[in-house]
């Protein structure tokens, strides 16, 4: 019995380091998401800007670069 008990507070320990590691992994990808998160967005605003300054031309403009 004292061996079980001393198998499971080693692997109560082990779970516990373990999830330390993984918390500071998790707690990294959560500022890279952001980031790339920030840089997505404004690189849609970018293009949504880029595209908006185009207009579709009526049929009876003539195209004088053409």
């Amino acid at each position: 019995m004292d061996v079980d008990v001393q198998d499971a507070l080693e692997l109560l320990i082990l779970i516990k380091d373990l999830d330390i590691q993984f918390n500071s992994i998790r707690q990294e990808n959560e500022k890279q998401f952001v980031r790339l998160s920030k840089k997505i967005d404004l690189q849609h605003h970018i293009d949504i800007i880029d595209l908006s300054s185009f207009h579709e031309s009526s049929k009876d403009e003539k195209f004088d670069d053409v």
